[in-house]
């Protein structure tokens, strides 16, 4: 059948790596994410890893909207095993969509939480934020912070202890409620923090966000500079702090 062969790979030049998927630049070669990303942060510009010829950010963003480049899978074995652990993972969360999410009771839950990180990061945000509200008219700022962890739920009752609106785009929210959650954040100037998990980060755009807090130490580096590119896309203006 067709959509069982494999699909055509193609070697980039830069690193020699096969990619299923490359990105065309405006001068016509093709490279990888790596590669281009390597030569952003060595020329400090926009420009062809290859030829080294300059370009504009939304020209280049204009040849390939939406496009992730991936590395080919060396061997079908190995490509069995990683749908076979997708399959494994969607039926897991498909058993815990259909339980109603309980709503977060700080009485109830607070006595639960012994990290001292999370209350240093809630003390951390309040702290910035009474920082960014006393601060001359002309150099305030929007204070907007991420919390990336595999365990939000607790960082939403310590935020929570500290009286800080939180915006959820996490697990066990629907899709139309995480989308008005994250469109608060965006507008609402009193929604300071967005709580994000490692099954919402793919596909966000938050270039406007001020800090980020890492509550544990992320082993999957690829994830970690995935969820840090959000708000910290190539090219970006804005100064991002990053607080592990």
């Amino acid at each position: 059948m067709e959509s069982c062969r494999p699909q055509p790979s193609t070697k980039c030049r830069g690193c020699q790596r096969q990619f299923h998927l490359l990105l065309v630049n405006p001068c016509g070669h093709l490279s990888c994410s790596g590669c281009t990303e390597k030569r952003y942060q060595e020329a400090g510009a926009a420009s062809c890893c290859l030829c080294h010829a300059p370009y504009s950010r939304e020209g280049f963003k204009h040849l390939q909207p939406g496009i992730h480049a991936e590395p080919l899978e060396e061997n079908d074995q190995t490509l069995k095993k990683k749908k076979k652990m997708k399959n494994k993972k969607r039926k897991r969360s498909d058993s815990f969509s259909k339980k109603p999410a309980r709503p977060v009771n700080c009485k109830r839950d607070f006595w639960r939480i012994k990290s001292s990180k999370i209350f240093y990061v809630a003390a951390r945000i309040r702290e910035l934020i009474r920082e960014c509200e006393h601060l001359p008219r002309e150099r305030q700022h929007e204070f907007k912070a991420i919390v990336f962890s595999q365990s939000i739920w607790r960082a939403k009752v310590a935020l929570e202890k500290q009286d800080i609106r939180t915006a959820d785009f996490i697990p066990r929210i629907n899709l139309r409620d995480r989308i008005k959650n994250l469109e608060a954040f965006r507008s609402q100037p009193d929604v300071h923090v967005l709580l994000l998990s490692n099954q919402g980060s793919h596909g966000l755009e938050l270039s406007f966000v001020t800090h980020m807090f890492l509550l544990e130490e992320i082993w999957d580096k690829s994830l970690e500079q995935q969820v840090i590119s959000r708000a910290n896309p190539m090219g970006a203006k804005e100064t991002l702090t990053v607080e592990l």
